[in-house]
């Protein structure tokens, strides 16, 4: 039995993987802990056990970086670097509390700097999951020097990792390149709960498209937003649906719209499951992504999915067979591939059949907990070196 530590963020889609993979891991004999790290001020609760049979621990960071950032008025990028070593400093104390209390066989982090010397001599494997300033340089956003000098505590953080794994090859590839990490990657999608992700009853008439995730410009919404009206056009009364947090980026396309979409808001995940359910279509136009769980759940669901060929997407998403891949932040190809499944109902149909197979057979979670459990045993294994 292996005690496993997970260090987590509330919400998104690195917490995701872990609250599928967790109680998974429990049922077959292993201990799980779970780990959050909030800001400054948040109200710590005492560790708990999950409904699931995992525990739950939580800590916050110190505040250095607000008085730096005070001092020098946000002009320089310091600030940025002393919450990375806050973050470091607060896992490093948090963990050796945890191992006192039940020694911890392994440790899983997301990019996150630690100190080997903070990590009470505790082995760590790395998840590639895009860090901010991985998203930031793959999406062209303003990049600040702060994401140069975390790229490079990343990469150091990676070298002296056991191992380290990643849902995609496209990231653990650009990473491999922008951290200069010499050392193997294993690749191992997301778990999707494919029992709880079912096929349900689509809805035909009106047929519904439906997006998940942040409304935001780097998920596409904006692009999917001015391909609404061009897309009813052809069909007046086909719905789009937009789950998700409304962002400020999007905000003053949002309110003209929402004539002709309803915006859902964050909602609950019994909620989701039947949106996937009823949608005829499952649409991802991201500038780019790593490896969406959207996708996984959507395709489990026995949804094709229309998506952006960006980042780790094309890796899920089969074009043709599963679904259909445009180019990001194209508007036309967006509307033609929608209206495309829109006019052969029956095709949309055998999509979401092999998409639904596809989920089944590759990333059903106790598949790919068998996957990450035999990862995590070969990291364990003293070097034959």
């Amino acid at each position: 039995m292996l005690h496993l530590l997970y260090l987590s963020f509330l919400g998104g889609g690195l917490d995701t993987n872990v609250r599928v993979l967790a109680p998974e891991l429990v049922k077959a004999g292993h201990r799980v802990s779970v780990l959050y790290l909030h800001h400054p001020g948040a109200k710590i609760p005492a560790p708990t056990n999950s409904v699931d049979g995992y525990t739950v621990y939580h800590t916050t960071i110190g505040n250095w970086h607000y008085y730096a950032h005070r001092a020098t008025l946000g002009h320089t990028s310091l600030p940025s670097i002393i919450r990375t070593l806050e973050y470091a400093r607060a896992l490093g104390k948090i963990i050796a509390e945890i191992h006192a209390r039940q020694p911890l066989d392994l440790v899983e982090l997301p990019e996150i700097f630690v100190m080997p010397r903070w990590m009470s001599g505790i082995p760590y494997a790395m998840r590639l999951h895009a860090s901010a300033w991985t998203c930031r340089r793959l999406c062209a956003d303003p990049s600040p020097f702060a994401d140069s000098v975390e790229a490079y505590l990343e990469g150091v953080t990676l070298e002296r990792a056991a191992d380290i794994s990643s849902p995609s090859r496209f990231i653990a590839d650009y990473i491999r390149q922008a951290c200069r990490v010499d050392k193997p990657i294993e690749i191992i999608p997301y778990p999707i709960a494919v029992t709880q992700f079912t096929p349900g009853t689509k809805q035909i008439a009106p047929p519904i498209i439906l997006f998940v995730g942040r409304v935001e410009r780097r998920k596409g919404a904006d692009v999917l937003i001015r391909a609404l009206p061009r897309v009813k056009a052809k069909y007046p009364n086909c719905e789009f649906v937009f789950a998700g947090t409304v962002c400020e980026d999007v905000r003053d396309q949002v309110a003209p719209a929402t004539g002709q979409a309803r915006f859902l808001g964050t909602c609950p995940r019994e909620q989701l499951i039947a949106w996937y359910q009823r949608a005829s279509i499952f649409v991802a136009p991201a500038l780019w992504d790593n490896s969406p769980n959207t996708i996984y759940e959507a395709m489990a669901c026995g949804t094709p999915v229309v998506a952006s060929r960006a980042g780790g997407i094309p890796e899920l998403v089969d074009d043709g067979v599963t679904g259909v891949l445009v180019p990001p932040r194209d508007e036309t190809a967006l509307v033609d591939a929608i209206t495309q499944l829109l006019d052969d109902p029956s095709e949309c149909a055998r999509m979401g059949k092999r998409a639904r197979e596809k989920s089944v057979e590759q990333y059903s979670v106790d598949k790919i907990m068998a996957r990450t459990l035999d990862f995590y045993q070969r990291t364990l294994q003293p070097s034959t070196c």
